[in-house]
């Protein structure tokens, strides 16, 4: 995590947002080529699996890792942040599993517009969605909370929070401040 608060905005951009761009745009583009659904998968998850790792490997480092530059007597009990932080990620490493072999299935469903056999799946999904909003919540407070060294009210960190929801556009702003406050705690 060390590194993640000594990069720069522009490294973590480049691996969080270009690169799995650029591997989705070659994805399409393979897809275009060689008709080759199978590959195009493949690289469709390792596209997903780069932007979602390093986005949430940067909300556990605001979160998480970033208390420690907080006073004993601010600090936040972080537990429900972490099983709203796993949450997804298990939910979404199971739906990779599971369309993997059961890829079919979903197929033939689409195919037999019985759209209802997968209705099952909704609630996760906005469980999935409410865990997002919550650990971005949760890591504005910490981040504006270390940076302000006092108790926080959602007006003062709702910035913050917006920054960090438009991710590709909100590290360009709060990853420098988060650079300067590990270089110079005292700032």
């Amino acid at each position: 995590m060390k590194r993640i608060f000594k990069a720069k905005h522009w490294q973590i951009f480049l691996v969080t947002f270009c690169l799995p761009l650029l591997l989705y745009i070659f994805t399409l583009l393979l897809a275009i080529l060689s008709q080759n659904m199978r590959f195009m998968m493949i690289f469709m998850v390792i596209a997903l699996v780069l932007f979602l790792g390093g986005y949430l490997a940067w909300l556990w480092s605001l979160g998480v890792t970033l208390q420690k530059r907080i006073p004993e007597s601010l600090r936040f009990n972080t537990m429900l942040f972490k099983i709203f932080f796993f949450f997804p990620v298990v939910y979404y490493l199971g739906i990779i599993v599971f369309m993997k072999f059961s890829m079919g299935y979903f197929v033939s469903n689409i195919a037999n517009h019985s759209m209802a056999n997968l209705l099952w799946i909704l609630p996760f999904h906005f469980f999935t969605i409410f865990c997002f909003i919550f650990c971005m919540y949760f890591a504005a407070k910490v981040f504006k909370t270390a940076e302000l060294n006092k108790k926080v009210s959602f007006s003062d960190f709702a910035g913050e929070f917006a920054l960090i929801w438009i991710f590709p556009v909100g590290i360009w702003i709060i990853q420098p401040k988060i650079n300067k406050l590990v270089q110079d705690p005292e700032s």
